[in-house]
């Protein structure tokens, strides 16, 4: 009697694949290489060119979102229903920088354009960091408090 053949091209199941493909016997870790992968390609064909400078853009905001999150439940005002804030700041940041790289790609006239918008993203970044933890009493509140005083006191002359 002939036995059929139920091998996945020599393979007995997707495992075994990944398996002998990585060499690591952890579906999960495969997994998460193979996602990681993906994302990085993704990044670099349609966001940026620079995979490591979105990973950090992306590491800024996971870091604001938690100094925020700790100065909010500090300052008892934190509210689960500001969550998905994260989310919606990351994807509107990536999508920037996406419209502006993909700009400079097709048209000359905007090559100056991803640098000016990750600049000014990362200086938000840090500057929102900076006030958390100002806020939170770790870091001196000094010169960023100083000009955001004097900005609000010429502002309050003009009305």
């Amino acid at each position: 009697m002939i036995q059929e053949n139920k091998l996945i091209l020599g393979f007995s199941s997707l495992r075994e694949f990944f398996e002998c493909l990585v060499g690591i016997k952890s579906l999960v870790f495969n997994g998460t290489v193979a996602l990681v992968t993906m994302f990085t390609s993704f990044i670099t064909h349609y966001i940026w060119n620079d995979v490591q400078a979105v990973y950090f853009m992306l590491f800024l905001i996971g870091i604001d979102a938690l100094t925020g999150i700790w100065k909010a439940y500090v300052y008892k005002t934190f509210s689960s229903s500001r969550l998905p804030r994260i989310f919606v700041i990351s994807t509107i940041y990536v999508l920037m920088l996406a419209i502006s790289w993909n700009a400079a790609i097709y048209s000359s006239l905007f090559v100056w354009l991803p640098g000016m918008v990750y600049g000014g993203l990362i200086g938000t970044l840090i500057v929102s960091i900076y006030e958390n933890l100002a806020q939170l009493g770790y870091l001196p509140k000094g010169l960023l408090y100083d000009i955001k005083d004097k900005i609000k006191e010429k502002l309050n002359k003009k009305d």
